[in-house]
């Protein structure tokens, strides 16, 4: 109840305190081909139950047929899209996620069906972390940013999930919420 109180009070907080930039985020995202401001996509939640994860839109519309994963300089990705996507902007809807009660703020990152998929075939203990809601960062977020593009780099994220979920405490939560900015900082030039 009161990860949920924070949750709700967090996520209302950051909305209304950042609107004006979420404003202006979504008018450039409109202008500049005109295609849709926002970004679905199917993520496993709690207990492995399927819903949309809300994104602002950072590629060209119909980039989400191909299976590629997003490469550094690549060219389905748009003029704004570059800024949001590294700065981790385009996450800021999920939010949203978090006030239908689909997210927390703080959680195990969801990933893509396909990579759910892949590394609970893997990883023993993949499906492990749906044990929680997903978060829109965790505690393997402040340690480790950018893709798991590899086996170890995904265990290693497995791990400090798994280690958040075993030893959640509201503390932690504050720790992690307090520290991700300053990930975001130190790591800004992995994400891409």
């Amino acid at each position: 109840l009161l990860k949920r109180s924070i949750d709700v009070v967090g996520s209302l907080s950051i909305l209304i305190f950042i609107f004006p930039f979420l404003f202006l985020v979504a008018c450039l995202i409109k202008i500049s081909d005109r295609g849709p401001i926002f970004y679905y996509q199917l993520r496993h939640g709690q207990y492995g139950k399927e819903f949309n994860m809300l994104k602002f839109r950072s590629m060209v519309v119909g980039s989400d047929y191909s299976d590629q994963q997003v490469m550094h300089d690549d060219s389905r990705v748009t003029l704004i899209g570059r800024i949001i996507r590294k700065t981790s902007f385009d996450e800021i809807p999920q939010l949203l996620n978090v006030l239908k009660g689909q997210m927390s703020l703080v959680g195990p990152r969801p990933h893509i069906l396909a990579e759910t998929n892949r590394y609970s075939k893997e990883i023993i203990r993949f499906l492990s972390r749906h044990q929680v809601k997903p978060g829109l960062t965790g505690l393997a977020q402040i340690r480790t940013r950018g893709k798991a593009s590899s086996l170890e780099l995904m265990q290693e994220k497995l791990d400090s999930d798994l280690e958040y979920i075993n030893q959640w405490t509201l503390s932690l939560d504050l720790k992690i919420l307090f520290n991700t900015p300053l990930s975001l900082w130190k790591n800004r030039n992995t994400n891409i």
